[in-house]
């Protein structure tokens, strides 16, 4: 494993309840998980059961977690990895037999061992959607899905692919009833009770993808979604499909979780959580440069000319010496070409008045200039600054879809993949 969540239990504060809510939702489950199997007492287990089931309705980020759960596979995601949840209502029934044989109804649901919440398998969805990959690419089917090692001396091998595969998650359940019919007679024989993810529950499946090749990559993407959507949408995510039963309803939200290497739109770019509140401090004054001609203007504490001399004294002090008579002189013609110029610049637009107006505010800011509140004020700026970016940086960004297609269309024609 690349994450030990003991191991990281044994670094938390005093304060281990914050910690523990600030944590992922994953490790949040192992925590419950391990309560639930080495707890002490039956109300103990059936607690840590019960606020497994409400942390997970809770937590939509799924799939934000497979950096750290995945064996072997944290660079890699990190980089050009690619992670997704889908969730949708369901249109009709699902149902997967649990493998329970001790329940109160003879065909129960497929059930979270720590949660309870209805759960189709992630074997399961895997090998449904395997099927619909192979039938356009068998190759591409082998690489995400993996391939069975037919023969064991074979140099090839099988391999695990490289898709990651989660449960499919419902909210709730309803008890349903399939009535077999007597063909002799027409009449019902015996009902059959068995337990469904009724219509309308919300359904919540998450995969990741740990590295995307920047040369496919993209259509590599593309097909798994196309996958995706026929699966919902056509054959339907349950036992019993052939009979109609696990189609999704249009509007299967999408959330992405690229790696850093991965470009999506940032039109769809979101950010976990609120935003940071707090007001600002007054932010510190920002020391001005000491203005050009600033010893011209002034002597360091008072003005020396009033605004509308401005012009008039910087021509003087700067070409004091010009004789208009002698104009046959060259050099002389060169300081009235120059002086021309300089008049020029410092008319357009009032700039020898700004100026003026620039050397006042610099000396009223030196004279009013406090040092220690400066400080003072720089400090709790900082402070501030450094609070917002700890907030920020906890908000982790995500890229959302309101439905498959628009999804797939995004990758389609603009997800890219930095070399």
């Amino acid at each position: 494993m690349s994450y030990d969540l003991f191991a990281d239990m044994n670094d938390w504060s005093d304060n281990w309840k914050q910690e523990f809510n600030n944590t992922s939702p994953r490790a949040r489950r192992w925590f419950y998980t391990y309560k639930v199997y080495a707890g002490g007492s039956d109300a103990e287990k059936n607690e840590a059961k019960e606020k497994a089931a409400t942390d997970c309705r809770n937590n939509p980020a799924w799939c934000r977690d497979f950096p750290v759960i995945a064996p072997g596979s944290r660079a890699p995601f990190l980089t050009t990895g690619l992670g997704l949840e889908l969730s949708w209502n369901l249109k009709t029934p699902f149902f997967s037999r649990s493998e329970s044989e001790f329940d109160a109804i003879d065909n129960p649901v497929s059930r979270d061992p720590i949660n309870g919440l209805p759960i189709l398998h992630a074997a399961g969805v895997k090998g449904m959607l395997r099927q619909i990959i192979a039938s356009r690419d068998p190759e591409l089917a082998d690489k995400l899905c993996g391939r069975v090692n037919q023969d064991e001396d074979a140099e090839s091998g099988g391999n695990a692919g490289s898709v990651i595969f989660g449960d499919v998650e419902f909210q709730n359940s309803a008890p349903d009833v399939f009535s077999p019919h007597d063909h002799t007679f027409g009449v019902v024989d015996h009902p059959i009770f068995f337990e469904v993810a009724a219509a309308g529950s919300r359904a919540r499946w998450g995969l990741m993808i740990t590295a995307l090749d920047p040369e496919c990559g993209r259509e590599d993407v593309a097909i798994l979604l196309t996958a995706i959507k026929e699966l919902l949408y056509d054959y339907g995510l349950s036992a019993k499909r052939s009979s109609g039963y696990g189609i999704a309803e249009k509007g299967v939200t999408v959330t992405m979780r690229p790696g850093r290497r991965i470009r999506l739109p940032e039109e769809f770019c979101c950010r976990e959580g609120r935003a940071f509140s707090e007001p600002p401090p007054r932010p510190p004054e920002r020391r001005m440069n000491e203005p050009e001609f600033f010893g011209l203007l002034s002597d360091g504490e008072k003005m020396l000319v009033e605004r509308e001399q401005a012009l008039s004294t910087l021509l003087q002090k700067q070409f004091p010496k010009i004789d208009k008579k002698n104009e046959k002189d060259k050099k002389n013609r060169r300081l009235l070409s120059a002086k021309k110029k300089f008049k020029a610049k410092w008319e357009k637009k009032d700039a020898a008045g700004k100026l003026w107006d620039r050397c006042q505010k610099f000396i009223e800011q030196r004279q009013n200039h406090n040092p220690a509140a400066e400080a003072e004020r720089q400090e709790a700026y900082a402070a501030w600054e450094k609070r917002r970016a700890e907030h920020e940086a906890r908000r982790r960004s995500y890229y959302a879809f309101a439905d498959l297609e628009s999804a797939l269309r995004v990758v389609q024609e603009n997800l890219k993949i930095d070399l």
